[in-house]
């Protein structure tokens, strides 16, 4: 039985032969043709291909961004990493999004003269002719740069605080020039972001400096009067009484309407005026004028002098209405005179404003004096129905609205402190800003021209289709080998049966034998296998062409280097 076997095995008709290193070597050794030729070919795909591959250049700059000062330096050295790293990344998807915004790229289009591109405007053309109809050819074109610029530009962190903006283009100065002016504009773009903040907080705080300037005067005033007229009510004692009670919040109510009526003026005033000035006036010699404030004084209490005779009267005379009766003839007298008062302040404090700016001025403070007053007729109505309802002593009420007007003084007073303090601060950051002495982004590295593609590489490519092509061959004979399940050689022979071989008879049958039969078809599975190499080989070049090829755009290169210099 085993005499059969061996024959079956001589034949190429037995059970296939176990794996020998030492035989596989041999076979190597012997058919080397087989492993040099796609080596070889795909040596010389890969050096022709990569020809057609465009190069790469890459040009990188650095941008350093401060973080916002929001805590103290002990504070932000407590914060932990992972913190720090979202802060980060958070910044970095803002970069992202401010430099891939549309708006920053038409600014770099318009600098670099990238929509004058001819082979952009040639699929704008078609574009707008075909799908876009009806739309401007200019708006597709810059739609297409953006879209050609979004492609070859990336920004990736650095280190904390710092980004680094890269573009690609296969023109070296193309690729410096871009990034350059990118870098520059954004620079440009975030630190007049930045200044209009700061602007924007200081105009913000100055407008609420001149506000509470303003409740605070004005607060100061009525605490004062305040004080005088309740001198005189706790002399002559609370004018309400079970008589007179539903007439007082009449007239309550009414100057409440009244109060509201003057509000609304007063902020159109202070629109009109913001829009013709830029701020609101609040200037000293018309708020601290001793003129204005013992005719504002003296109406006032002539008002509180007519309330407390209509409340013990009430009727009224002749078709006379509320209002008629608490504001006479002689509080009339009183109003013209301060408003004749104010104007000749006013032109002379306001002397180089416009006369229509002028009377804006004059009608804002003079309905400024009429809240006041109507105010402190709420107020005193308020008080005296208060006391009435409570039937209580009016002391203790008033001592309590002391207090409140002494707390609502001090509060407008800390308020204003701390807008002062902000308009002072903004007014520094926006001067150091604008000098840029102490600039929170700024352009750490400034790209430089590069002078070697960092794309392909050609070498490393080269030995990776070397390396596949060796590997195709190596396998294609071992393949081949390992289910051939004839003998090849007298030293296999020799190997399987332990013997020496004496001599071979020669084979006699005409025709080709089984071994010339077996060989002819390892030939041609090797034919096809080595033509579906060089076809995946040039597929994959063709692959990493398409992949390295970009639209080249035009750069308007004099008007860069003004721009850059």
């Amino acid at each position: 039985m085993a005499t059969e076997e061996l024959l079956k095995e001589l034949l190429g008709t037995g059970k296939k032969k176990d794996f020998d290193v030492q035989q596989y070597v041999r076979i190597l050794l012997r058919k080397k043709h087989l492993i040099l030729i796609p080596l070889v070919l795909s040596w010389i795909i890969s050096v022709v291909g990569l020809n057609y591959v465009p190069d790469t250049y890459l040009a990188v700059s650095s941008v350093a961004i401060e973080p916002p000062p929001s805590f103290t330096r002990e504070f932000q050295l407590m914060l932990d990493q992972q913190r720090r790293q979202r802060q980060d990344v958070s910044e970095l998807n803002k970069v992202r999004a401010e430099i891939y915004n549309q708006k920053f790229l038409g600014g770099v289009i318009e600098a670099l003269g990238l929509d004058k591109t001819p082979i952009i405007r040639e699929r704008a053309q078609k574009l707008v002719e075909g799908p876009l109809a009806g739309q401007i050819l200019d708006d597709v074109v810059y739609r297409l740069v953006a879209r050609e610029i979004a492609k070859r530009v990336e920004v990736h962190r650095s280190t904390s605080g710092v980004y680094n903006i890269r573009t690609e283009s296969h023109d070296p100065d193309n690729a410096f020039y871009l990034n350059q002016v990118i870098a520059q504009m954004y620079v440009e773009a975030r630190r007049r972001k930045e200044l209009a903040e700061v602007t924007a907080k200081g105009d913000f705080s100055d407008e609420q400096v001149a506000i509470h300037k303003e409740k605070l005067y004005r607060a100061e005033q009525e605490l004062e009067r305040f004080r005088e007229t309740q001198q005189q009510v706790l002399v002559s004692g609370n004018p309400v009484n079970v008589n007179n009670v539903i007439l007082a919040e009449e007239v309550m109510n009414l100057y409440r309407e009244e109060l509201k009526n003057i509000e609304g003026q007063v902020g159109d005033f202070r629109a009109q005026l913001r829009a013709g000035l830029g701020m609101i006036p609040t200037n000293e010699q018309l708020m601290a004028n001793q003129d204005l404030q013992g005719l504002e004084n003296k109406q006032i209490h002539a008002m509180l002098q007519n309330l407390v005779h209509y409340l013990a009267r009430r009727e009224l005379r002749g078709g006379e209405t509320i209002t008629q009766v608490i504001e006479d003839a002689g509080i009339g007298r009183d109003r013209q005179s301060y408003r004749d008062k104010l104007v000749s302040l006013v032109s002379r404090v306001y002397a180089s404003r416009a006369p229509q700016m002028q009377e804006d001025i004059v009608g804002y403070y003079y309905r400024l004096m009429l809240y006041s007053s109507f105010q402190e007729i709420v107020d005193t109505l308020n008080r005296y129905i208060t006391n009435y309802r409570q039937n209580i002593s009016g002391a203790p009420a008033i001592e309590a609205e002391l207090a409140r007007r002494r707390a609502e003084v001090e509060k407008t007073r800390e308020v204003l402190s701390a807008f002062q303090q902000q308009s002072t601060s903004a007014q520094i950051t926006r001067a150091i800003q604008a000098s840029e002495l102490a600039t929170r982004i700024e352009i750490r590295d400034h790209a430089v021209r590069p002078l070697k593609p960092i794309k392909p590489h050609r070498p490393r490519l080269q030995l990776i289709f070397v390396f596949l092509g060796f590997a195709t061959g190596l396998g294609l004979v071992f393949i081949m080998e390992y289910l051939n399940r004839s003998f090849t050689d007298t030293k296999d022979i020799e190997a399987a049966l332990g013997v020496p071989v004496l001599g071979t008879i020669p084979s006699m049958a005409k025709g080709p034998g089984q071994a010339k039969i077996q060989a002819r078809k390892n030939t041609l599975l090797w034919a096809i296998a080595m033509v579906l190499f060089v076809v995946i080989l040039a597929g994959m070049l063709y692959f990493l062409k398409g992949m390295n090829t970009r639209l080249e755009l035009y750069i308007d290169r004099e008007a860069v280097q003004e721009m850059v210099l």
